[in-house]
């Protein structure tokens, strides 16, 4: 499955976007008192957790958004900084990743009031913020470009020595491209592999 990036790169405009009535937002960072995000799979985001204690992230902005209602959490929308699976990312930049609203808690504009909460408080001149997702999820590619991002183009995740934990994601074909139906260029990294781990598109965004 290949994936569409998306981008915003600096101090680029964005509409502002609110969590509705009801709805509370705060961010997760890893920290003594919490050292774990609440109510999210163990597996994933303490593997997250440690690789941003372990300093394996470029950058220290690990955090997690977390949207309740009634106590209850009905989105989260993660901020991974730059790391080797990301290899177009510059050592300052962070990518939205992970991003998940709730079945009965969808088309209620979660995502987008996420991603702005995301914009406001990390954009900064010379930070680019980075959004991917497989591109026939439609929701997720309409959230992020209602949030201002441009696309950057489309790729792929590849595998390194057969294995898709040591594969990268790629961007193989610019924004330029897209819509002429270019072939992308070879890429000689090692095969496509299929989504499924950290780091790659998550649920549909809404």
């Amino acid at each position: 499955m290949r994936q569409r990036h998306y981008k915003l790169a600096g101090l680029a405009p964005a509409p502002a976007f609110a969590l509705p009535p009801g709805h509370e937002g705060r961010f997760w960072t890893p920290s003594l008192h919490e050292p774990l995000p609440p109510d999210l799979p163990a597996r994933i985001f303490t593997a997250w957790t440690a690789m941003h204690h372990l300093r394996v992230f470029r950058n220290r902005l690990f955090a997690i958004y977390l949207v309740s209602r009634d106590g209850r959490l009905v989105h989260r929308s993660c901020v991974l900084p730059a790391w080797y699976r990301l290899p177009f990312m510059a050592a300052q930049d962070i990518q939205i990743a992970a991003t998940h609203t709730a079945p009965e808690a969808r088309g209620q504009g979660l995502a987008r009031a996420a991603v702005s909460a995301i914009v406001a408080r990390f954009r900064a001149p010379g930070r680019t913020i980075w959004y991917f997702a497989n591109e026939d999820n439609h929701a997720s590619l309409r959230v992020i470009e209602q949030c201002g991002f441009a696309c950057a183009g489309e790729g792929v995740r590849t595998r390194r020595h057969g294995l898709a934990l040591l594969g990268q994601f790629v961007i193989d074909r610019p924004a330029d491209l897209i819509d002429r139906g270019q072939p992308a260029d070879f890429i000689d990294s090692g095969q496509p592999a299929d989504i499924g781990e950290p780091g790659g598109p998550d649920q549909p965004a809404r």
